[in-house]
Parts: C-alpha cells; sequence; structure tokens
C-alpha cells in the first residue's frame, strides 16, 4: 500500500477532549452514569483453541476498579491498569466445556459508582475458512469507487469527511458494500473465484477516507460502506455464488483519529519521533548484513505517513489487541484467507506471534502478504515457506509477487534484450527455487497503488492479450483489479488508477455491468471473460506444474502440464513473424497434435512448427 501526500495535522496532538467528544456512547447492560465508550472485542466465543482472552475496556477514569463475574466455567486471570486512567485490561480463562450465553461483569471501586456490563460468549458456527489455491481468481475491489448501492449512507453527519464529490479524485464518491452485492453476479460470471476488498473497517479521517488503510475503529465497518449485517450480507452471497472472501488486514499502522491514539492508552503503544519520521520505505534493511540499525529502526518504526501513527507491536497489549482482532474477523465473518497490508513494515517477532495464533485456530489458513520490494531475494526473505530462511513466518502461505509483476510489465513495454522484455518474465520465473510453493505467489498485473496495465500499453490490445494471456498461465494465484476488464487506463496518480467503474451510479454514460456498447472495451471485456472461465476448467494451470524454455528474438515458450494433459503457451514480443520449430520441445509434446486455440475455442492440427505472429500469444490447450 502506498498512500497520497496531503497536509494533515500534526500526527503527534493528542487530544483527549476531542476524542470524548466524538465517541459514540455504547451501552453495556446495566452500566451507570460512566459507561463504557469501548470493549474489545465487542463480543467472543467458546470452543476456541487458545483459553483466554483480554478484554480491552475503554470509559472515564476506571482507575481503582475491580472486576469480578459468575459464570460457570469462566474466571478472571488478571486484570491491570496503565498509565492512563481511562483503561483496565482484564484477563480471562474461558473453559474448553464453557456454554454460550452472557456474562454479567462487575466493575468495583473505593468511592465510585459501579459498572455493569454484559458480555456474550457464542457458539462458534463451525465455518472452515476455504482458503486460496491456485485454481483461483481474485477480482480486487476498492469499494468506494465500484458501484453506489445505497445512495441513503453516503454523506453521514457524523463522521469527519462529510462529503460526497466524484470530481475530487481523492475524495469520497460512494460506493458501498450493497454496491458489490448488487453485481455479485457480474463478477461471478467474468470467471473470478475470489473478492479482496481494500479495508471496509471505519476509516473517520478528514480527508481521503475512501482508501480505507488508517483505521479509525477495528471492530466497525465503516457506515459509509454500511453496516456489519451488510458484510456478513455480502460475504454468505458471495460464498453462495461459490467465491471466496478475502480480507484485507493492516497491522503495521492505524489512523490517527482512532480512538486508541487520540486517547492512548499508554504512549508505548505508538512509535513516538521527537519530530514526525517517516519509513525509509528500505525493505533491505532488516537483511543487510551491513545494515545501519539507525537505518533498520526507522524502516520498522517510521511512520507511514503523518495520519498514520506507526504502532508498537512488540507491546504486548498491542500484539493481543490485534492477535484478537483478526481471529474475531474470521469467526464473525467466515473470512476465507487474509492479504496482510505493508506486511515488510511489522516487527518480525510480533508477525510470527500473530500467523501462529492464527493457525492454531484454523489450521491451514491461507494469508498471503503484501511485500512491495525489488528484487527476489528481498521478496523471498519475506516468505512463509523460502528456503533456508531463519527469519521464514512459517504461518504466511505466500506473497503479493511483484517481482513476477515488474516482469511481465517489462515484457509488452521493453524491448527483448538479455535480461530485458520477455527474459525478465523468464527470469523472474527461474528464480522460484528460492520459494518451497511458488504455486502459492499472488501474481498480478497492478493494483490498487499501481498504474493500470491498460494504461501503460496506451490501449494496445494485443499487448494487454500478452500481459494478461501469460498473467493467467504462469504458475501462482492471479489478481485483477476492478475494471482491468472494461479497459480501465488510470496512470497519473492514486485518484486516477482508482476511478469510478461505469456503471456503478445513477446517471453514469454508459453501464458496463449490463452492455458495452464501446467496441474497443468490448473486445478486451470478451478476452478477459473468455480467458478467466477457460482457466477454471484447466487442469494444467490450476493444478499443474510449468516447464519454462530460454526466450529467442523476443519468443518465449513455456509449458503447464498436468499428468497427460498440456497447455502450451508461446509468446513472441518482436514485430517479426517467428517460425518456431516444434522439435525443441520434443520433452514434453509431440511433433504433431491436434489442440484448442485459447480462448477462441478453435481446433488446430499442428505439425512440426507454429507461425508466430508478431506482438502476439498463442495458447493451446493440446488434446
Amino acid at each position: 500500500m502506498k498512500f497520497e501526500r496531503h497536509n494533515y495535522c500534526n500526527g503527534f496532538k493528542i487530544n483527549i477532549l476531542s476524542a470524548i467528544m466524538m465517541a459514540l456512547f455504547v451501552h453495556f447492560g446495566n452500566a451507570q452514569k460512566n459507561d463504557l465508550r469501548h470493549v474489545a472485542p465487542p463480543h467472543w466465543w467458546v470452543g476456541m483453541e487458545n483459553d483466554t482472552l483480554t478484554l480491552l475496556l475503554h470509559g472515564d477514569n476506571l482507575e481503582g476498579y475491580h472486576p469480578s463475574l459468575n459464570y460457570s466455567e469462566v474466571r478472571i486471570l488478571d486484570s491491570r491498569e496503565t498509565t492512563n486512567p481511562n483503561y483496565l485490561f482484564v484477563d480471562l480463562l474461558i473453559s474448553d466445556v464453557a456454554e454460550p450465553g452472557i456474562i454479567e461483569i462487575k466493575l468495583k471501586a473505593k468511592g465510585k459508582p459501579s459498572i455493569k456490563f454484559n458480555y456474550e460468549l457464542k457458539a462458534r458456527s463451525g465455518y472452515q475458512p476455504l482458503g486460496l489455491d491456485q485454481s483461483d481468481v481474485i477480482y480486487l475491489i476498492m469499494p468506494d469507487r465500484f458501484a453506489n448501492g445505497n445512495m441513503e449512507n453516503d454523506a453521514l453527519e457524523e463522521m469527519n469527511e462529510k462529503v460526497v464529490d466524484r470530481s475530487e479524485i481523492y475524495g469520497r464518491h460512494g460506493g458501498d458494500i450493497q454496491g458489490i452485492r448488487n453485481h455479485l453476479d457480474y463478477i461471478s460470471g467474468l470467471g473470478v473465484s475470489a473478492l479482496w476488498l481494500n479495508p471496509v473497517e471505519e476509516n473517520n479521517e478528514e480527508s481521503s477516507s475512501y482508501h480505507g488503510y488508517a483505521i479509525t475503529d477495528h471492530y466497525a465497518i465503516d457506515p459509509r460502506f454500511g453496516s456489519s449485517r451488510d458484510y456478513r450480507s455480502l460475504v454468505d452471497e458471495t460464498h453462495a455464488m461459490n467465491m471466496k472472501m478475502i480480507r484485507d488486514v493492516v497491522l503495521s499502522h492505524f489512523g490517527d483519529q482512532h480512538y486508541l491514539y487520540q486517547d492512548l492508552p499508554d504512549s508505548s503503544w505508538v512509535h513516538f519521533w521527537p519530530q514526525y519520521t517517516s519509513s525509509n520505505f528500505r525493505a533491505p534493511t532488516l537483511m543487510d548484513p551491513h545494515a545501519s540499525k539507525a537505518d533498520q529502526k526507522r524502516f520498522v518504526e517510521g511512520w507511514f505517513d503523518h495520519h498514520m501513527p506507526d504502532m508498537n507491536l512488540d507491546h504486548p497489549d498491542v500484539a493481543s489487541y490485534l492477535i484478537q482482532n483478526s481471529i474475531w474477523w474470521i469467526e464473525e465473518f467466515n473470512i476465507d484467507a487474509y492479504r496482510i497490508d505493508t506486511y515488510a513494515y511489522a516487527e518480525l517477532d510480533f508477525t510470527k506471534k500473530w500467523a501462529k495464533a492464527i493457525q492454531a485456530e484454523y489450521p491451514g489458513f491461507f494469508m498471503f502478504a503484501e511485500t512491495w520490494v525489488h528484487g527476489a531475494a528481498v521478496q523471498n526473505w519475506y516468505d512463509g515457506n523460502s528456503v533456508g530462511n531463519p527469519n521464514s513466518n512459517k504461518g504466511i502461505s505466500g506473497l503479493t509477487d511483484f517481482q513476477v509483476a515488474f516482469a511481465l510489465t517489462k515484457a509488452v513495454t521493453e524491448s527483448y534484450d538479455w535480461t530485458k522484455g520477455v527474459a525478465a518474465v523468464y527470469y523472474a520465473i527461474a528464480k522460484d527455487y528460492l520459494y518451497e510453493h511458488p504455486e502459492q505467489q499472488v501474481t498480478f498485473l497492478d493494483n490498487h497503488d499501481l498504474a493500470r496495465i491498460n494504461g501503460i500499453v496506451k490501449g494496445d490490445f494485443d499487448k494487454y492479450k500478452i500481459a494478461l494471456g501469460m498473467l493467467m498461465t504462469l504458475r501462482g494465484i492471479p489478481q485483477i483489479l476492478y475494471g482491468m476488464e472494461t479497459h480501465m487506463q488510470g496512470t497519473e496518480n492514486h485518484g486516477v488508477i482508482r476511478e469510478d467503474f461505469m456503471g456503478g451510479w445513477p446517471g453514469d454514460s454508459a453501464n458496463y455491468f449490463e452492455n458495452i456498447n464501446n467496441p474497443e472495451v468490448s473486445r478486451v471485456f470478451n478476452y478477459t471473460k473468455s480467458i478467466l472461465n477457460w482457466r477454471k476448467t484447466s487442469w494444467p494451470v490450476t493444478q499443474g506444474k510449468m516447464m519454462q524454455f530460454v526466450p529467442n528474438d523476443g519468443v518465449y515458450v513455456y509449458f503447464r502440464y498436468f499428468e497427460s494433459e498440456v497447455v502450451m503457451i508461446a509468446v513472441n514480443t518482436s514485430d517479426k513473424a517467428h517460425t518456431l520449430k516444434l522439435d525443441r520441445f520434443e520433452e514434453i509434446i509431440p511433433n504433431s497434435f491436434t489442440a484448442i486455440s485459447i480462448p477462441d475455442g478453435a481446433s488446430v492440427f499442428v505439425s512440426k512448427k507454429v507461425e508466430l505472429q508478431p506482438g502476439s500469444i498463442l495458447i493451446l490447450d493440446i488434446d
């Protein structure tokens, strides 16, 4: 994730009074005048693998309060105050035979009114997360920019950013959860099998709150997107269409309008500096044997942006808060996988503990980490299954494969040379020896932070076919950004890249959800839909292995194979036609064969050679 720079108020001014005035008072049971404002997690479940639970209680002057409860098979292990009297942490032990129900918890202090609140322990649903594998295609949606299904939640008076203005590229445009629900048929028909939404949690920042990554309440859906019920309905409907839901998790930072920052439990929850200090964004500092300790510290502890305080993940209460929150979302909403934002910036010891806790509750849970770095060795260092790396986090399933993304862009923008152009793809894949499971890396051409591929190739349809064709047939789990299929071409900045999907708002000049009457857009859409839907049926691509051959003269050939089934992919990035002799590939295919051309479905007979047109990709599903 990257964020645009704007003029924000100084991130170090902690205004407790404004936080109190801003907070919504939540009533728990029979509380007195000094009600608790926050209880986190808001509820929990019996039968969890970890039998301990830490409650974060936030209210007015909780100093001196001691908790008590009377509930079978649940007891209080400990309670502790912080340097801020507005917080109390309570550790519970929940027996594995405890029953679902409501716990009445009492807080008493000498000379102060007692506080009572009800805390619910629910029964687990038994849902088994579906995870991800090479058979999936991920569709990435920025909720504010996809479709507006409920205009009543566009501008809310209680939020800091109150205006919806589609002409403001960094403003809120009004897309929401209902808008996504309204178009699940379209998404499913496209051929994708998993949805990844940018964060839907409350983001009550003063500007650019559409972005989602400056979370201001980890347990609340942003009301401008909808409600928790809306989100759960979206997940359920996604599952009913045989698609999976991926949650975008942010661990390294949060928003400066979060109550945990406005009214800090204690100053060690956040990495503070004498003056605003950003990260140096240099991941190699962590693995560089010659690195400066000062550089390492700034990389991990520097802030991501002025309004994004960097969390001290080594603090035990911070760690507990985020671990429980991540488990809560899986259990509450039946999440299938996690994408971990800015993973490289999080403290390594914490991420190992975090992943281990999730895997204990949901064995095999799929998590892929954003590692926007340069160089395969640097990227591999973060992979949970990397070979021979003592720093590996074994709970992480895969990474966002920026190295393949960079290589695919070079394939359609650079002239071929020894390591340039399409040769970059060959070299990127050749480095798969670094991974135990290269097939679990998430591959892509663009995302919400990168220039759109159709813009990079300046609308060249042949280059788009090459790029998408390779993305869908190389090893890994491919991800596409909403609107790739409708020829969106934004490259200039993040606001333009994250443009609105045409037809997602009443009055749009066209509705691409229902009818594409633009020939240029139509051919991109049809190619995308055809190749994605073919991919779902291909065992070699979704289950098989890969064999590649050294590229020559801008021509790159590779194969996907599973048992006796083989798919041949031949890419010619040069401006000249090329005759490809098949005897070079005799170890994997015969010299003559019949095949289905993908995605047009034409039956072809091939004998001894294949003719490749300039700037083209040929995909043959061999009989």
